[in-house]
């Protein structure tokens, strides 16, 4: 029997298109020694957990307008009055674990998890590392103020037929027609809506584009859908409203796709052959 879409819940679903997650937050500023502090601090956190240190260069660049070139003729284009310069190369910091594709990047302005999904990892490991991050930043600087916090999941869907498309998405989220099309070769579409979801604001992002899967002998016409949620939310206090966050992102996602297709992907072994992960 199946169940109804509110009845869903994260545990239910066997099969998931999650391509990768992002957990950032930003805040006003972190001077040198104290993310050398709380480098030494997470280095023995994580050295257990098979991460490894890396340090990286990110270079800030500036554009810088030549006013003086611009008044001495007022027909000089502005574009040659441009001048892109770097200011500096800032050292920061990242822990990198290879065998599960996590990577954390910890800068004076703001840090970040990134994960690419090979295998599926628990959400409650990722929040753990957060939490002991900013624990330890706070530690660090007693007033730093956090700016913003969010949190951003990319799935990736592949379809042989797009015309079955709302077999699986519901239409406000992914919709196709060929009605307009009969002279010409659809190729690719995107959208992105932005609303408010409670307390936090979300960033919605559907993009379909065709493509095709070259094997040894020959290619296959392939449409690649690419549901893309950020959720964040600004000037906040409390850094363990995390879990609320991906608690409202998976309500969203489950109201992304039709009710038959969640009823599939409560079967063990799915297996579609027209909508499928690579």
């Amino acid at each position: 029997m199946n169940k109804k879409k509110e009845e869903i819940t994260r545990k239910d679903l066997k099969k998931d298109f999650l391509k990768q997650s992002i957990i950032r937050i930003d805040y006003d500023y972190m001077f040198d020694e104290y993310i050398e502090e709380t480098m030494k601090k997470i280095d023995d956190f994580l050295g257990d957990k098979g991460y490894t240190i890396k340090n990286n260069f990110m270079s800030k660049f500036g554009l810088k307008v030549d006013i003086d070139k611009l008044n001495d003729d007022v027909n000089t284009n502005i574009m040659d009055t441009i001048n892109v310069e770097s200011d500096k190369r800032e050292k920061f910091f990242s822990f990198v674990n290879e065998n599960k594709n996590i990577r954390i990047d910890i800068t004076r302005e703001y840090s970040a998890i990134t994960v690419e999904y090979v295998e599926h990892i628990h959400f409650d490991e990722i929040y753990d590392i957060f939490n002991e991050i900013v624990k330890e930043l706070r530690n660090a600087r007693r007033n730093l103020q956090i700016k913003r916090l969010g949190l951003r999941k990319i799935n990736i869907f592949m379809m042989k037929d797009i015309s079955k498309i709302n077999n699986f998405f519901e239409e406000n989220t992914f919709n196709y027609s060929d009605k307009n099309l009969s002279s010409y070769q659809f190729i690719g579409k995107n959208s992105l809506v932005n609303y408010k979801c409670g307390d936090y604001l979300v960033n919605q992002i559907a993009n379909i584009a065709q493509g095709y899967l070259q094997t040894d002998d020959s290619s296959q016409l392939l449409y690649q859908l690419v549901l893309d949620f950020d959720i964040y939310i600004e000037n906040l206090t409390n850094q363990e409203i995390l879990k609320d966050m991906n608690d409202k992102l998976f309500e969203i996602y489950k109201n992304s796709l039709t009710e038959s297709f969640l009823n599939e992907l409560l079967i063990e072994n799915f297996n579609n052959e027209e909508i499928f992960k690579l």
